[in-house]
């Protein structure tokens, strides 16, 4: 830098770029390259980071549709042995889970879950990815008592 009169002046020399390594990218992905799937405003429960992570990468792999039925298999089952003790509930699920046939994913997420423990977290997240399911495709279950009549 040069001084001149009362002014500053920048000489070329003085003005060098700060570095020469990109901009770091950001540790979030950007909403564009979530867009295809609906995430609800607030993401707290672990459930529901757990069933959106997976439901975009079946989404990439196109098999979104077996995802669905595969969920629906699994919180049956999982439905039908709530009175066992949260160990053993564990292993049955990771056994049904690793023969059953279902996506790999899936199967590496409960195997996770069971892992660290957290079987019940299970449920809320097979729960979880059905309702976001729903909501991607634009329906919603409407329980109605048998006697009551549907008006349009």
């Amino acid at each position: 830098m040069m001084r001149k009169g009362s002014g500053l002046v920048l000489s070329a020399d003085a003005v060098k770029p700060q570095s020469t390594y990109p901009a770091k990218l950001p540790l979030r992905p950007s909403s564009s390259s979530l867009s295809h799937l609906y995430l609800p405003p607030r993401c707290a429960a672990a459930s529901t980071g757990y069933a959106a992570a997976l439901l975009d990468v079946a989404c990439c792999d196109g098999v979104l549709d077996f995802i669905e039925r595969d969920v629906r298999q699994l919180l049956r089952g999982l439905r039908a042995i709530q009175a066992l003790g949260e160990r053993a509930k564990g292993k049955v699920v990771r056994r049904v889970s690793e023969g059953g046939g279902f996506y790999r994913n899936l199967v590496v997420l409960v195997r996770m879950l069971v892992a660290k423990g957290k079987t019940r977290l299970v449920e809320e997240v097979m729960e979880e990815i059905g309702r976001i399911c729903e909501e991607m495709r634009g329906t919603h279950a409407v329980v109605m008592r048998a006697n009551a009549k549907m008006e349009q």
